[in-house]
């Protein structure tokens, strides 16, 4: 998948694994309804509050709980779909949003935020409808490139950092002291 938007209880016609825990190899944004939502990120649960807006990269672990709360949109996007450029492929690399495995971060939204959250995945709806044309991956990419910034800017973050010694975070770990 490229790029997707998909209410949460039409994503297993795209996603066949969606209640087993895997690494998805693709950026998720899930924006919860009036309910909230239960996720579970690195095979721990997440109760995502009402109204939020919660970012996942792609190497983390990912599990949709077996209740698809409605009014629950997920976004998802590759790297060589918002890379379209090195400033993007840089943000996407380097953005705590998905690459801080000790934080899951997310944003509620309050009153004008809901509005423009159901405004952006009406816009993403329209994208992906014609994403054929140039005009409507110019639209998906600037509005997740705005839901990003967004994120960037009003995340709220949670502690995740019960590090647990297995062979993931191990190799993660040994990797990151590679490349420093």
């Amino acid at each position: 998948i490229d790029f997707g938007i998909y209410r949460v209880q039409k994503l297993g016609e795209r996603l066949p694994d969606l209640h087993s825990p895997v690494r998805r190899h693709v950026y998720m944004v899930i924006f919860s309804g009036p309910k909230g939502m239960l996720h579970h990120i690195d095979n721990r649960e997440f109760q995502l509050p009402p109204y939020s807006v919660l970012f996942i990269g792609p190497d983390r672990i990912s599990r949709f709980d077996e209740t698809l709360t409605e009014d629950t949109y997920v976004l998802l996007f590759s790297s060589s779909f918002f890379s379209r450029s090195n400033r993007d492929m840089h943000f996407l690399q380097n953005s705590p949003l998905f690459n801080d495995h000790s934080q899951l971060y997310y944003m509620t939204l309050q009153d004008e935020g809901v509005i423009y959250a159901k405004m952006t995945v009406y816009l993403l709806f329209q994208a992906r409808n014609g994403i054929q044309a140039q005009l409507n991956k110019d639209l998906a990419h600037n509005t997740i490139e705005q839901i990003l910034i967004m994120g960037s800017l009003n995340a709220q973050q949670t502690s995740h950092a019960n590090y647990k010694e297995d062979l993931d975070n191990y190799l993660v770990v040994q990797y990151r002291s590679l490349i420093a």
